[in-house]
């Protein structure tokens, strides 16, 4: 009996101590890095994107602890599509840690797009998806048809009349120049004719007389 008693009474005195004993406080865990610093990819890309034309889509990449843009860093950007992730760019960040994807939706409809960090000896790797609709182009305004009333198409007949009107005579007049300028160079031929002999004759009129010898 004393030794049962003995038992209990350490049971109950350790059960004291570890009531009175103060709570341990457990971190939260974090995700396991290997020892590399943390990173996190930030996506933009406009709520719709326009089929047919040139979309700008971005990536931030920076320090999850310092939030400082990682730069000189190679981005992965990819397409889902049913059979996978499909390849589109890589692109290098710039000084802020922002890289570009140029990107032309082909048709209307929902898109996701994912953007990679591969990591490196110092940086975890980290990735991001972002979701866009691609939506038709707006075609351009059509301007509406006057109606064919008969002012309207009086008006339209007389400037065309004019315009043609306008061609006939610049024509009369170019082929008049031409049809008058042979004309014009025989009636000079001629004067430079009558005025040649005009001269010869003169000249003959004033020729001394010839000497005769004795």
């Amino acid at each position: 009996m004393r030794i049962v008693a003995a038992a209990l009474a350490a049971l109950l005195i350790g059960a004291l101590l570890a009531a009175c004993a103060p709570a341990t406080a457990f971190a939260p865990s974090t995700p396991a890095t290997g020892g590399l610093e943390p990173t996190e990819l930030h996506p933009y890309a406009p709520s719709e994107l326009a089929v047919g034309t040139s979309n700008a889509i971005s990536a931030v990449l920076h320090d999850k602890v310092t939030e400082i843009g990682l730069a000189g860093e190679n981005l992965t950007f990819l397409l889902q599509t049913k059979f996978g992730w499909l390849f589109l760019k890589e692109s290098i960040t710039d000084s802020h840690g922002s890289a570009y994807l140029v990107y032309d939706p082909m048709a209307t409809g929902n898109y996701t797009i994912k953007v990679s960090f591969d990591g490196n000896a110092a940086y975890a790797p980290s990735n991001a998806s972002v979701t866009v609709q691609a939506v038709a182009e707006p075609a351009s305004p059509v301007l509406p048809l006057l109606p064919a009333t008969p002012t309207i198409v009086g008006i339209i007949l007389a400037v065309v009349g004019g315009v043609w009107a306008t061609y006939a005579f610049v024509a009369v007049q170019v082929l008049g120049i031409r049809s008058d300028k042979p004309a014009d160079d025989r009636r000079t031929r001629r004067a430079n004719s009558s005025h040649k002999v005009e001269k010869t004759m003169a000249d003959e009129s004033e020729e001394p007389p010839k000497r005769v010898s004795g």
